[in-house]
This record gives C-alpha cells, structure tokens and sequence, in this order.
C-alpha cells in the first residue's frame, strides 16, 4: 500500500527496471529466514588495516556516533537548538547534486563519541593511527571512477561489523558524507553506501532527504542501475508508505488455525487462506481506491495444461466455482491484508497459509525443481526446496527482481496444472467432512470446500454445525444455515450466499449426489 504522498515510493523504489535485493551478495535473502543474515557485502572483503581502523573510530559502545563526531565542532554548536529552515531538503527544494552546500562533509576517520575522555580520545586516535599505517597502502582509500559505482544501498542504522556509509541521514533528515563516493574500501566495492538513522518509520525530512539524495547519486553515477534495501530498511519503508494517508483496515483473523503454527504439520486443508478480500483479488481499480498495488494477472491456456479442466467432470466444475471466486493460476495479490501476497487458484497466501506448501509441492515435482532455478537461481531454488517456510519473509512487489520471477512462475503450464491438481485434492477432503453434517450434493460440496479453502478446516468447523439441524432433503436449506451462519460472524457472508446463486451456472447441483469415483 502506498500513499499518493510519498512520490514513487522515496524514488528508489519505483523504478521497475531496478531490482529491489538485499544487501548481500545472496540473490534474495528473506527476512527472518533460518539463516543468519550478513549485513553487507562490504563485511567480509574489506583487507588491510581499512575495515578495523574506520570501524573502531566509527563504532562506539555500539552507536552510530557520526552526528556524534568532534571532528565537526562547529555543526554540534550551530545545531544544538532547532534546526535551520536553510537547511532542509523538501520536494520543493531538492538536493542539485552531490555536491549541495546542505551536505555536510563529516569524515568518518576520527569520529569519537563526546562522552570520551580527552585521554581515551587521544589513545585511540593513535591506535587506529598505528593501524593504518601497519599495512601498506592501508592509510588513505583507494579511489575509484564514476564508471565503477554502479548501486545504491541503502541500510537501516550502523550495526557492528558495517563498513562506514557513504553517506549518513540523521533523525533530522540532515546528510552527512563522511566518505567521499569516489572512493572504495577494496576492490570490488561497486556501491555507493546510504545509512538512514530512523525509529519505525521516515519523518518527512527523512524522506525528502532519501529521495533527493538517491536521485543525486543517479546523476552524478549515470552507471548506476541497481538498488538494494536492507531488509529492515524495507520494513520502515513499508510502514512509512502504510501511513495515515491510507484508509485503516480493522484486523481479521486469518486462516482455520489462528494462533497455531502453520509449518508442514498444519499443511493441507487445516491451513486457510483468506485475506483481507475474503481471498477474492481485487480489481485494478480497487486496488487503486485503496493505494494498493494493482494486482497481477495473465491469460490462462487450459489445454496447455496436461491435465486440464474438465468440465463434465463435478470436481473440475468445483474447482472453477473455487477459481471464480479466488483468481486465475496467474493472479496475484500483492498485498492481502498486510499478509504479503496470494497467489494462483486458490489464493495461496505467504504469511499464514499455503504459500510455502505450493512452492515446496512444486519443487519436488520432476520438472518443478528446474524450473525454479531457472526462474530464481540454483541458491534461492535451493533454499526453497530444503526450507519452504522462508518463503513466507521473502520480500514479493511488483517493482523488484522477486516479483517479476513469480510472474513468470505464475505463467508456467507445470505450475498452473499443480494448483488445479491442489485444488482438487481440497475438493476431496471437503466431501468427507460435508458428509459429516449431511451435506452430500454437489453445490453442498462446493461451498464447503470453497469455505474450508478460506477459513481453514477447523475454521470452517465453526460454521459447518449450522446444517445438523437441517433435514438431510434439504441440501439447499443446509448450504443456505452455513452462508447464514457465515455472515452473522463474519464480513464474508455475502460471498458464501453469492456462491449458492451461482451454483447453476457452474453446472452444480443440489439434487445431484457428490460422487468422489467420477473425478
């Protein structure tokens, strides 16, 4: 979701031709993945004396202390009070380049907290002094041409172990550079780095600075085409772009089994997928109303698939009951209630619900495997195939490299003919538990299994209890108790009424008996 106000999301994020990552050198790195997270690249490759001397004089007691630095005696006085309005960076009055008199230039060499003594501060200044000049050519950094910057990252903060940024944004949305982007750590250091000093979200001149400051390094670095977000850089920015400006959705709950865990022991029909649209994916324009990503859709080709729908086949005339309701194999959701995306046939959702199992189904599918690889990489698809629960931290948006892959993983005939395999799999464990309250027809059969896809077996449970009191002759009365039951504790109602209204235009009966040996 993205508020009209924050043009093109700060700038570095708006441009589809440049991938959103993360900040090391993996393909993708999920957020809160199993793995252990390296904060940048820089972190490992720095030689010599260059890493140890800056990083002692940046990192005290585990603070960014560059506002902090005496190397700049002057800005700490002329700031003590409020800030100047000369100063700021707004949208109406942006940065003209790097080299902006509102750039405050702050080395980083000697930057010591204010707290030290004079006798600490002067020994370790002769330390990291020592230091850089115990290894050769380790004293000053190397410089490089503009034609060897060709990235922007962008980091939440200074972690210990991070090699000093480029460029510092302070919780006033000042800009201090305090290494010259015309020179590098080592070679290969290819970025120009940023580091945001931000709580939860961007102020305004934060945000304004972030902007400006991005597009200033574009111009002055013509080749620079990628930009990399840390990924609890991402989560400030999307709680930044989740602000007022954006209508307030209530919390729903999600899923059959709230507050249980959804890995592979919960897989299967005991994990719902609904989502804020009660799993339905909005329309262009509804997303739009709402400052949502428009959703993601593609022509579907069923006889491409190897077995695709049939529709003198009960099952089948289900499943497309299922699909009208949810997406086509190609839909995507980017945003379902702040639950990350859903997506296909069924809407498989990625933080609560079958998202992982698709993924993980898929890979270990003859061809599934491959095909993720050449899709993601050898090391994503990997990681994928042995830990299909990460997929729920990945970072999904139609703006970076990892939505533009599901696209085109959406598009596959393989993984379209595996949803429609899902969903009938779904529909055969719905007619055992329909069975259990009487419910035994075809379009019975289908609104539970529509309903049990949504909410989860247990979630579904809840309802379901509301035919038992209805005569088994009357399999309309019974589907009728349960879309009542739905929408007296539930928003979503109306669409469990709305199916049994469309029953006979999906080819569903409530006279005709479900029978699993015709599928």
């Amino acid at each position: 979701m993205r508020p009209k106000s924050l043009k093109s999301k700060l700038s570095l994020l708006v441009s589809p031709s440049l991938p959103v990552t993360s900040m090391t050198s993996d393909h993708h790195i999920p957020a809160g993945a199993d793995e252990p997270i390296k904060p940048h690249h820089h972190q490992e490759a720095v030689p010599h004396g260059i890493k140890a001397a800056s990083h002692e004089a940046y990192h005290h007691e585990g603070k960014n202390v560059a506002s902090l630095s005496d190397a700049a005696p002057a800005y700490s006085a002329e700031h003590t009070g409020k800030k100047k309005e000369s100063h700021r960076i707004t949208p109406d009055k942006p940065l003209t380049g790097l080299d902006d008199p509102r750039i405050e230039k702050v080395p980083v060499k000697h930057a010591v907290s204010h707290t030290d003594n004079p006798a600490d501060v002067n020994a370790k200044h002769k330390a990291v002094d020592a230091k850089e000049t115990a290894h050769e050519g380790s004293a000053t950094l190397e410089p490089r041409a503009k034609s060897q910057v060709n990235k922007v990252e962008v980091r939440l903060g200074h972690k210990k172990d991070d090699p000093p940024a480029n460029y510092v944004i302070d919780a006033e949305g000042r800009i201090k550079e305090q290494r010259s982007p015309d020179t590098r750590l080592h070679k290969g250091d290819d970025a120009v780095t940023i580091e945001v000093e931000a709580g939860a979200k961007l102020n305004k001149d934060q945000q304004a600075a972030l902007d400006g400051l991005v597009k200033a390094v574009k111009k002055d670095y013509p080749d620079t085409k990628q930009e990399q977000i840390s990924p609890d850089m991402q989560d400030v920015i999307d709680r930044t772009n989740a602000g007022p400006s954006i209508r307030p959705v209530p919390p729903k709950e999600r899923g059959g089994d709230v507050g249980m865990p959804h890995g592979p022991k919960d897989w299967g029909s005991r994990a719902g997928n609904r989502g804020g649209n009660g799993g339905l994916v909005p329309t262009a324009a509804e997303a739009r109303a709402r400052g949502e990503e428009v959703p993601f859709s593609a022509p579907v080709d069923w006889n491409k698939l190897p077995h695709g729908l049939d529709r003198n086949n009960p099952t089948d005339r289900i499943a497309a009951l299922i699909s009208s309701n949810e997406g086509k194999p190609t839909s995507i959701n980017w945003n379902d209630n702040g639950a990350g995306v859903s997506v296909g046939m069924f809407q498989a959702n990625q933080r609560k619900g079958e998202l992982p199992k698709l993924f993980s189904d898929f890979a270990n599918t003859p061809d599934g495997y491959e095909i993720l690889v050449e899709l993601f990489g050898a090391e994503m698809a990997a990681k994928m195939k042995a830990n299909p629960e990460m997929i729920r931290g990945l970072n999904f948006n139609p703006h970076n490299q990892l939505g533009k892959e599901l696209e085109q993983l959406v598009q596959n005939p393989a993984f379209q003919q595996l949803q429609l395999d899902q969903v009938r799999a779904k529909i055969q464990e719905a007619a055992p538990v329909a069975q259990q309250h009487g419910i035994t027809s075809e379009a019975g059969v289908a609104l539970v299994a529509d309903l049990t896809n949504q909410f989860g077996a247990a979630g579904a449970n809840r309802f379901l209890g509301a035919a038992d009191s209805i005569p088994p002759s009357d399999q309309e009365g019974k589907a009728r108790a349960i879309a009542r039951a739905v929408n007296n504790h539930t928003q979503y109602g109306g669409r469990y009424l709305a199916d049994i209204g469309k029953m006979n235009s999906a080819g569903l009966s409530f006279d005709n008996t479900y029978d699993t040996r015709e599928t």
